[in-house]
């Protein structure tokens, strides 16, 4: 799959007029953005045995006149930290991006679903909060009883980002992110328990704000059939 996508930037990338939120961060837009072109190319293939599922794939994205905002730490003539200064930074060199993905999907048992994927990535550049290689691992039970009245749910994922740098060029340690769901169906009434963050990692995909703590919240669900 080819595709071609123009970006134009918004009233704020280009507002030059220089305005502070909250006090210590100061944000200038810049008024020669150009819109940014960016050529993607996504090529795959998978094979299937009997219930399992192997595959891999490859992705390429080239970017001309890139464009992203950038933070700037900023401080006095003491050397002491007196704010940040964002600002959208303009690339005149064209950005290569590109990584390959494997993944494979296993069912051991008919009560029991496993996948597995692996992304190799940042081949060329390095893009910003883009990690080298990531993995993600999925495996879920799944049991019907009562004849399909009644069914459970219980999954669970697992998430592997690698290094990565953020906006200041600060490395970014790697990061184990652990999930998990369970839920209850009965007919057309479900309700789910789902907990995020089960070791309590701290670590950030993007921006200046951590990911949220272990939390945990409920779903409840009742579809309604004429």
């Amino acid at each position: 799959i080819a595709s071609r996508n123009i970006f134009y930037p918004t009233l704020f990338d280009l507002d030059f007029t220089k305005h502070e939120w909250p006090s210590y961060i100061s944000i200038s837009g810049n008024r020669n953005i150009q819109p940014q072109t960016v050529y993607s190319l996504n090529a795959g293939v998978s094979y299937s045995i009997t219930d399992a599922e192997l595959g891999a794939s490859v992705n390429y994205e080239k970017t001309s006149r890139f464009f992203s905002w950038t933070k700037e730490r900023l401080t006095d003539t003491l050397g002491f930290f007196s704010g940040f200064n964002s600002t959208p930074f303009v690339k005149d060199s064209i950005e290569n991006v590109g990584g390959l993905n494997f993944f494979v999907k296993y069912p051991p048992f008919s009560y029991l679903q496993l996948s597995f994927q692996f992304n190799l990535l940042n081949v060329f550049d390095t893009p910003k909060f883009s990690p080298n290689s990531s993995a993600f691992l999925f495996l879920q039970f799944k049991q019907d009883f009562l004849k399909n009245s009644l069914q459970l749910r219980v999954s669970l994922e697992n998430q592997f980002l690698d290094k990565r740098k953020d906006d200041l060029n600060r490395e970014l340690k790697e990061t184990v992110i652990l999930n998990s769901r369970v839920g209850i169906k009965i007919r057309d009434f479900s309700i789910y328990y789902i907990l995020e963050n089960i070791t309590n990692q701290t670590y950030r995909t993007f921006g200046d704000f951590n990911m949220p703590k272990r939390n945990n919240f409920w779903s409840v669900s009742w579809e309604f059939r004429d």
